[in-house]
């Protein structure tokens, strides 16, 4: 058989198969450059350091995934205004401690603050107290261990204000410690004598 007779059919069915081969290579090397397939990277293919924070979407990592200690540990507020009453108030439990205060009358309008360990716990405390009145002003250290309850009595003479800052660290046995910021104003003869004012923050 000579070139010019040679089936035509058989040149132009190779030519196509090789044609249709060279768009597969040219598709399959596009879409490997392009990307890696979908769910085809796991925790083995991942290097150190591979990921950095902007690849990281908001919100995608909460709290309840991170190591202990690498999130700041949430402070608790208390903000209230209290008129008489002859019961105590619960103002937050923290690490096992509960804070709390009584609004009453001792011849005057009157404030006690008070702190307990939860479930009848011993605890203690250390730091500054600042207590002034309509008579004067007076600083003075804090320190107990293994108390059973810590009650500070704030009152003041007829028509006057009086204010007790405290400042430190209370700890329950068998807790953590928390740092303390306590304000305690009592107004005698006001609708609300007593306004309290906490931030209590976890230690560890």
């Amino acid at each position: 058989m000579t070139p010019s007779s040679r089936p035509r059919g058989t040149v132009t069915y190779a030519a196509a198969v090789v044609a249709v081969l060279a768009l597969f290579v040219a598709a399959t090397s596009t879409a490997f450059a392009a990307g890696l397939a979908k769910n085809s990277v796991g925790t083995k293919q991942l290097k150190a350091n591979a990921v950095r924070t902007a690849d990281i979407k908001n919100g995608a990592v909460t709290g309840s995934k991170l190591a202990a200690g690498v999130l700041p540990l949430a402070t608790t507020y208390v903000n209230r205004n209290l008129g008489l009453s002859d019961s105590t108030v619960t103002l937050a439990n923290v690490n096992g401690a509960v804070f709390a205060i009584k609004c009453h009358t001792l011849g005057s309008d009157t404030g006690t603050y008070s702190v307990a360990g939860a479930g009848g716990v011993g605890l203690s405390h250390y730091g500054s107290y600042t207590w002034k009145n309509n008579l004067g002003q007076e600083a003075f250290p804090a320190f107990e261990e293994n108390v059973a309850q810590l009650a500070i009595v704030q009152t003041n003479t007829n028509g006057g204000v009086a204010i007790m800052d405290f400042d430190g660290v209370v700890t329950a046995v068998g807790q953590k410690p928390v740092s303390v910021r306590a304000t305690i104003r009592v107004v005698d003869n006001a609708p609300t004598p007593c306004k309290v004012r906490l931030a209590l923050t976890p230690q560890g």
